[in-house]
């Protein structure tokens, strides 16, 4: 019998590859509310060995495309044909992004 954990529905300053983790033990949902611009820092690889941008798991969440754990590889028992990743940020017009540089 799985072990039984209450649901997660806020998450910020999370890596991408945690949001998908996040994304696979809360049935497909959740929700990525900052009130800085931290994510893009995130997005554009700050955890990264190479630096390079990993923009999957924002773009599945917003479409609602298929999602693989990226830790544990195995598709998402629930639903993953419709994961759904809502995202709230509060960022300034001075935010400097790393995005698009």
């Amino acid at each position: 019998m799985p072990a039984v954990t209450l649901p997660r529905l806020l998450a910020d300053d999370a890596s991408p590859e945690r949001l998908g983790t996040l994304l696979h033990d809360n049935a497909g949902r959740l929700a990525l509310m900052s009130p800085e611009g931290d994510v893009f820092d995130l997005i554009a690889g700050r955890y990264s060995v190479n630096n390079a941008p990993n923009l999957g798991v924002y773009l599945k969440g917003h479409a609602g495309d298929a999602m693989r754990d990226p830790l544990i590889g195995s598709y998402n028992p629930y639903n993953p044909c419709n994961a759904h990743l809502d995202t709230n940020l509060g960022v300034s017009r001075d935010s400097r992004s790393p995005i698009g540089q």
